[in-house]
């Protein structure tokens, strides 16, 4: 449709919005720069919650603290604890 790509339409309240996410990451910090950055200007990306891959070999706390100190947007690191349930809860839904 024609209207979605007018200037009009480019204009309009939904400017206004914003956008949540959740993201997973592993060992990508070159290029989560780019992704808050595309994310953050194309979807007006205000709020994000990030889990790190317990695999993973790096952190990207020097790329989120940078990102929460310079803009508006607001970025929390979970651990696996505050997402995965404990070796308990898993033991105890088994039996």
């Amino acid at each position: 449709d024609k209207h979605f790509l007018s200037p009009s339409f480019l204009s309009s309240p939904i400017q206004d919005a914003s956008f949540s996410a959740c993201l997973l990451i592993k060992d990508d910090n070159d290029k989560l720069s780019e992704w808050l950055a595309y994310h953050y200007g194309a979807a007006s990306l205000k709020s994000l919650i990030i889990a790190v891959d317990p695999h993973s070999t790096s952190s990207p706390m020097p790329i989120l603290e940078l990102w929460n100190r310079t803009t508006d947007m607001e970025i929390l690191l979970w651990k696996d604890a505050d997402f995965m349930p404990r070796n308990e809860e898993i033991r105890k839904k088994k039996a």
